[in-house]
């Protein structure tokens, strides 16, 4: 089964019981339908006369109707500094990116796909083209054909994102059609940023050479305040991109990592360190920390790596880790569900073997990463995430199959 399927099954809910029957059903024992009108099933099937638990006479009935959500997408976009300082750094993620990220997202059953913003990089197999290192290898490698500098990452993220080439040392565009990256990402996707560089955006900004279009300048965004183009700052910027690509800001869909000059790994709750607090490793040295970036990493969650030692394995290995278990999220907008009650919603886990379809309970008692066992919703009731041992359960087994119930009261760990 590929998870980034999404299923379209025509469905009615007929609800045949009142709401307050439905919710004292107890409906535990995770019956599936065989056809004659008893119960919905895991297909999308319509009840016409209730459900009972077990066959209990005294059982309270309710219809259900399911359908199955789609697993959560991620892209990754990653944007590499190809300045003269960054020549080891640009091998350290060519000899580290497959094995130590893509590898491990490959084996989660995770459905992702990397887009690289470069100017000439060859990424080897497997996720590079074998037959062409520099191009696109569908569906998981992509390319936008932008060079990178210093300072300019983040303005690149933005402008290369409908197709907008930066004109060197200016705040001009033009439009290039081997730089857009937009068609090759997924609207309902997380997205996750990776930026790899020694330097910071105030580097080369307008304020520190003194003009804003002059040799060097490289027309930077910034974290936290105004464009040197004239936009607003990064994330206010991001939003404004067409569509609805990276959420808004009471429910963001995107989180950036950071590969710069800080002197330690740094996690998202630990302060912002001083520009020219820098790593050094084996005679390789940053040029700043990397402010600018620091400062969306901690705003969005993400990891500030140092890039002076540029074994990256251990660093893709902890982006894996924090993206692997987005495997575990489901988007209800994918079902024909509709508008769903919240206390009358299930989550149910067929394993496809043969065996017996079992409810998952939903446990809100701590968070997936303090020791829930369970289910859980998001914030905004849009998703449902699988925690502890049934999200292991899931991501092993790639025929399983995952249903979003609804119409009975939902069972609580």
């Amino acid at each position: 089964m590929q998870r980034n399927q999404l299923y379209t099954v025509v469905m009615t809910l007929v609800l045949t019981g009142t709401m307050a029957a439905c919710a004292n059903s107890g409906r535990g024992d995770n019956n599936t339908g065989d056809g004659d009108g008893s119960t919905s099933g895991l297909d999308g099937g319509v009840t016409d006369g209730g459900v009972t638990d077990g066959g209990d006479p005294d059982a309270a009935a309710c219809a259900v109707a399911s359908d199955e959500p789609a697993s959560m997408p991620v892209d990754i976009i990653i944007a590499i500094d190809q300045s003269a300082s960054m020549g080891e750094e640009r091998d350290g993620v060519r000899d580290n990116i497959n094995v130590s990220l893509a590898n491990i997202l490959e084996t989660s059953n995770l459905d992702y796909r990397v887009i690289l913003i470069h100017g000439g990089f060859c990424m080897d197999p497997p996720l590079g083209d074998p037959n062409d290192c520099y191009g696109q290898n569908p569906p998981r490698y992509y390319t936008s054909l932008h060079p990178v500098n210093s300072s300019d990452a983040l303005t690149i993220f933005l402008w290369a994102f409908e197709g907008q080439h930066r004109v060197p040392n200016t705040c001009d565009s033009n439009y290039d059609a081997d730089v857009e990256y937009a068609s090759n990402l997924r609207e309902e996707s997380f997205k996750v940023f990776i930026v790899v560089t020694d330097d910071d955006p105030v580097s080369f900004s307008a304020a520190t050479l003194g003009c804003s279009d002059c040799p060097m300048h490289q027309c930077p965004t910034f974290a936290d305040s105004a464009a040197d183009w004239g936009g607003a700052d990064f994330a206010t910027e991001l939003y404004n991109l067409p569509g609805n690509y990276f959420g808004r800001v009471e429910a963001p869909r995107w989180i950036l990592h950071a590969i710069i000059g800080v002197d330690q790994l740094y996690q998202p709750a630990d302060p912002v360190t001083a520009l020219g607090n820098v790593c050094a490793y084996s005679g390789n040295t940053a040029e700043t920390s990397g402010v600018e970036y620091q400062k969306l990493a901690r705003l969005t969650g993400g990891l500030r790596f140092p890039s002076c030692d540029t074994d990256y394995s251990p660093v893709f290995n902890q982006i894996a880790s924090t993206i692997i278990p987005m495997a575990c999220e489901f988007l209800l907008e994918s079902t024909n569900l509709g508008q769903i009650d919240t206390d009358l919603t299930n989550v149910e886990y067929d394993p496809m073997d043969g065996s017996a379809a079992v409810t998952i309970p939903m446990d809100d008692t701590a968070g997936c990463d303090s020791g829930a066992n369970g289910w859980q919703w998001n914030t905004d009731f849009s998703r449902i995430h699988l925690c502890g041992t049934w999200c292991d359960t899931v991501q092993s087994n790639p025929d399983g199959r995952v249903s979003i119930v609804v119409g009975c009261q939902t069972i609580i760990r």
